[in-house]
């Protein structure tokens, strides 16, 4: 009997506090020994981040984290980010230049050979190809493997996220950026910044506390602009396609020691047979320890051109 009052009087003391905000202590043999507040952990987090001059912010995400006041992250970024540390791969649509318009069927096709290879997300800056990547995707629903996130680059954002693109990359130096953040959360549409200096990544996080997502262009930047992205976050940087010596390939386990949990092929997908080839070889070749090299029998690579073949 007396243990069975102190199990209720431990209930009724623990409830409104873990209600209030504060964590139980337990000690030896499972005994609750104190309550402490939950931003314990993220005060004494901040206290190394934050410097006399700057920082404030961060140790601001940094509590909201602690605390689980911030939502949990969206399909997309999880897509972005795997449990296993094991680069997530994306390829971007551009068609070439000296090739035709594709029919809708074709770029159906071609979303249906990437999601099959198990491709993380569809990039484009292409609101055509865009519209069928989404259509086709969203009929994957039920069926394995699932749909994968299309996300826009381009300069349309509005277009697109009327579109229907599961996230859309900004820079956090567009001018409207607080009327484009409503919009974007009112349809449900996933935000990945864009940020090629260190300044950009600190202005991100004043404008945006719910664990924001990066994209680098890794030719573009410098090491910095990585050192400044907070630990734990969603990173996706960029490498151009068909390089040399699959070149793309060892930038690309390069930037994930730098941090980077996503790779983004840009230019994988250009619109010709040769599409679904390149694109499983960067999805193995990013995620096998092994070397890997891209090789078509018979056939001449061509530097400059659309079409490397």
């Amino acid at each position: 009997m007396q243990s069975q009052s102190v199990l209720f009087c431990l209930f009724w003391v623990f409830v409104p506090c873990t209600q209030a905000g504060f964590s139980a202590v337990i000690g030896r043999g499972n005994h609750v020994v104190s309550f402490v507040p939950r931003s314990f952990a993220a005060t004494l987090e901040c206290r190394k981040e934050t410097k006399r001059t700057e920082g404030s912010r961060r140790c601001m995400a940094l509590q909201m984290i602690a605390s689980g006041s911030i939502s949990t992250a969206g399909p997309t970024k999880i897509a972005l980010k795997k449990p296993s540390k094991t680069l997530a791969v994306c390829v971007e649509y551009k068609r070439g230049e000296t090739l035709d318009a594709p029919a809708a069927t074709e770029l159906a096709n071609l979303s249906m050979q990437m999601r099959k290879m198990k491709v993380c997300a569809l990039w484009t800056s292409d609101l055509v190809a865009l519209q069928e990547f989404v259509k086709e995707q969203g009929d994957a629903k039920g069926n394995f493997p699932g749909p994968c996130p299309v996300i826009y680059h381009g300069d349309a954002l509005e277009d697109a996220i009327e579109a229907g693109a599961n996230a859309i990359v900004m820079n956090p130096k567009f001018e409207m950026i607080d009327t484009m953040k409503e919009k974007i959360d009112s349809k449900g549409v996933e935000l990945i910044w864009y940020v090629s200096t260190a300044d950009d990544v600190s202005k991100v996080m004043e404008v945006d506390l719910n664990s924001p997502a990066f994209f680098v262009d890794a030719a573009e930047v410098k090491d910095d602009v990585f050192t400044a992205i907070p630990s734990g976050s969603v990173v996706v940087a960029a490498v151009h396609a068909r390089q040399s010596d699959s070149g793309e390939i060892v930038r690309g386990k390069e930037l994930k020691k730098s941090g980077c949990t996503s790779i983004l092929v840009k230019g994988a997908c250009v619109g010709d047979e040769k599409d679904v080839e390149y694109a499983a070889f960067v999805v193995s070749g990013l995620t096998s320890k092994s070397s890997s090299e891209f090789k078509f029998t018979g056939m001449t690579h061509v530097v400059g051109h659309h079409r490397y073949y």
